[in-house]
């Protein structure tokens, strides 16, 4: 009877190697899932932070240029560094430098830019950005390659007009004037920007004076009546 009762003791003695293992093992899955749920709650707030600057800095870019929207650019870049809509940012701040007239810098910004992700629309603005300080600098085979670029992507409208100006300032530039009149004469016959119009216009007879003075005569009469035309209508109009 006592050699039964050993046994039964036996049989079911505590095990507190096994106890204490099992509270380690519940202790450390405590631990971890406390600090996942942390990570993914710093994860959560993370994207939701950078969702919201996100929507911050889209706006930025329609006033780009100035000193307010370059901070919230640089500010974008050093809290999200990896981000997927940095290119916006380094449009920003490539523009504000343009706007200051340091045209390397810029140039460099908007190359960054170039190289991450930008709604078409915007990439093509920054091609003539790109184009336009490239201009600036005298670098006239990089400019006219971006506005090639431009011009090449688009059927019509306004932008394939700004870079149909852009290319033939580019040729006349390298003295390819037959082919700067052609660009400068598409400008005027399908532009619908009056203003760009008449820079097409003037940057023709420009042309036109060093090759026929003739040609520039009848050329720059023709804009006269033209500009005296529209102004004689302008002042009929006006109440």
């Amino acid at each position: 009877m006592y050699n039964r009762l050993m046994k039964t003791k036996t049989k079911y003695r505590f095990n507190f190697k096994k106890f204490a293992l099992n509270v380690f093992i519940l202790i450390v899955f405590i631990i971890i899932s406390f600090f996942l749920k942390l990570h993914i709650s710093d994860i959560i707030t993370h994207r939701e932070s950078e969702k919201y600057n996100i929507v911050i800095l889209k706006r930025a870019v329609q006033s780009a240029g100035n000193i307010n929207t370059y901070k919230i650019a640089q500010d974008f870049l050093n809290k999200f560094p990896k981000s997927d809509y940095k290119g916006y940012a380094y449009f920003i701040t490539g523009k504000y430098y343009y706007e200051k007239g340091d045209y390397k810098k810029a140039i460099a910004d908007f190359q960054k830019a170039s190289d991450n992700y930008l709604e078409e629309e915007l990439k093509i603005i920054l091609y003539l950005h790109i184009s336009y300080n490239y201009m600036c600098i005298n670098d006239i085979v990089s400019s006219s390659e971006y506005a090639n670029k431009v011009y090449e992507l688009l059927e019509k409208g306004k932008l394939k007009s700004l870079a149909a100006f852009q290319l033939g300032l580019c040729y006349s530039a390298f003295k390819l004037f037959d082919e700067a009149i052609l660009k400068f004469e598409e400008v005027s016959e399908k532009s619908e920007d009056d203003e760009l119009i008449r820079q097409a216009e003037e940057e023709k007879l420009k042309i036109l004076k060093k090759l026929d003075l003739q040609k520039a005569e009848k050329f720059e009469k023709i804009i006269i009546n033209k500009y005296n035309q529209d102004n004689y209508n302008e002042k009929k109009i006006s109440p």
